[in-house]
């Protein structure tokens, strides 16, 4: 409906008309009539060439191929667009789309050089390690074996423990590459213990089971700790958060460990920083949902920090709700399929809210086959979204699709859950507890 009475006033004319034009167009798209949407999109060029609009339509044009799985007319429209618009206000995912267009047409030698660009223009080391896995992926498929297999290779020593990484081990695996550890050892020696007690009334309030309120107390009373461990300020609150069963504060108190103390594994120097980082709060509550849902509870952990930093009364603007940031209307849903008695007031009751939140990652699992990064990314965007990109991604690996995924949030949100997933595994189990990451979509 939008999209006709857009075009209704572009028809009009005025000095609007080349907006309307392509909202009108931009509408067609966002209702899937690829049909309408892309003359329109055409129209807009012709009619109103070298205006901000072009620029605009000629990028969703592109986009508009590339959502439908026509990945040879999205490289040829992708291409078109940095020629036309070298410094175009899409230029940045235009670039991302283009190199994935290549990639996905089978165009190796041009998919591995804009590849290798936007690993070396990337904005974070991690970014960076993604589009260098894929680079090497295109090299691999251009008949360059032993750079692919080096280039993943730098990827799992470089970022440890993170999404690139198990995705550099999976294609180390699959080609016959070395596997490096998946983290260098600890180093020898260990810090001399701290005994930290809980500062009055924060140990009353602690003892009779009042953890929340116990934790803001010690807030308000965390110079008191600190007073007493003057140069290890920072891992004396730690250690006094980690006898709550809460993590919101510890969370934020662990941005101030240094990261280069998670460069290496957890051992007598270090342990106490990574346990910091990678709180597991709510222990009972999350071992228990975890199990009602068969699932592991380190995969809970890592969906509960990414999503509300541990906090329990965390409310996003799209309504979602809690530490597991449940929409009510999912979790209805949810606790009604698991017959679970449930009303929207309840949600941020912690026990209640991770039983829910365990229950639909379940479901998510279930309903992609066992896949762990789908059920990550259908939390995020919903089931049908990932059904929807999946069908325009056939024959292609979890890396590939995972960075062919639209929204920018849940390509970023994969990356992030499953590097907790890693570390969480880590902490519990050493090297062999890291899961390993299935490249092939069934």
């Amino acid at each position: 409906e939008a999209a006709l009475v857009y075009r209704q006033c572009a028809n009009m004319g005025g000095q609007r008309a080349a907006e309307h034009l392509f909202l009108s167009a931009r509408a067609f798209s966002r209702a899937d009539r690829d049909a309408d949407a892309v003359p329109a999109f055409q129209s807009v060029l012709q009619k109103h060439a070298k205006t901000i609009w072009a620029d605009q339509a000629e990028f969703h044009l592109a986009r508009t191929h590339a959502l439908a799985g026509r990945w040879k007319d999205a490289a040829f429209a992708f291409d078109e667009y940095v020629k036309h618009w070298p410094n175009g206000k899409e230029k940045r995912e235009a670039e991302r789309y283009r190199a994935l267009a290549h990639l996905m047409s089978r165009n190796d030698k041009k998919a591995r050089k804009l590849l290798e660009d936007l690993a070396g223009s990337a904005e974070d080391a991690i970014t960076a390690a993604r589009w260098t896995n894929l680079a090497a992926l295109a090299a691999l498929r251009d008949g360059d074996k032993l750079h692919a297999l080096a280039r993943w290779a730098e990827v799992a020593r470089s970022r440890p423990l993170s999404y690139p990484a198990l995705i550099a081990r999976a294609r180390l695996k699959e080609h016959g590459g070395t596997i490096p550890p998946a983290i260098e050892p600890a180093e020898s020696g260990a810090l001399e213990p701290i005994a930290v007690e809980l500062p009055p009334p924060t140990d009353m309030l602690h003892r009779i089971g009042f953890d929340a309120e116990a934790e803001e107390m010690l807030r308000e009373r965390e110079a008191a700790v600190i007073a007493k461990f003057p140069t290890r300020g920072t891992d004396a609150l730690c250690a006094a958060y980690a006898m709550l069963d809460r993590g919101k504060r510890r969370y934020r108190v662990a941005q101030q460990v240094p990261q280069q103390l998670l460069t290496t594994a957890p051992g007598g120097k270090n342990r106490g920083a990574w346990e910091c980082v990678f709180p597991r709060p709510y222990d009972a509550a999350v071992r228990e949902a975890a199990s009602a849902a068969r699932i592991d509870p380190s995969l809970v952990w890592s969906v509960m920090r990414q999503e509300s930093a541990f906090d329990p009364d965390a409310l996003s603007p799209a309504r979602a709700v809690g530490l597991m940031q449940l929409l009510p209307e999912t979790a209805r849903a949810t606790a009604a399929a698991a017959k679970i008695p449930h009303d929207d007031s309840k949600l941020t009751s912690p026990a209640q809210n991770i039983m829910l939140g365990s229950l639909y990652l379940r479901e998510m699992q279930d309903t992609f086959g066992g896949n762990v990064a789908l059920a990550v990314a259908a939390y995020n965007a919903g089931p049908e979204a990932i059904q929807r990109w999946l069908g325009h991604a056939k024959g292609e690996t979890l890396d590939v699709f995972v960075e062919a995924i639209p929204y920018v949030e849940t390509r970023g949100y994969v990356a992030r859950v499953l590097g907790n997933l890693a570390r969480y595994s880590y902490l519990d189990g050493g090297e062999t507890a890291v899961p390993a990451i299935g490249l092939e979509l069934k």
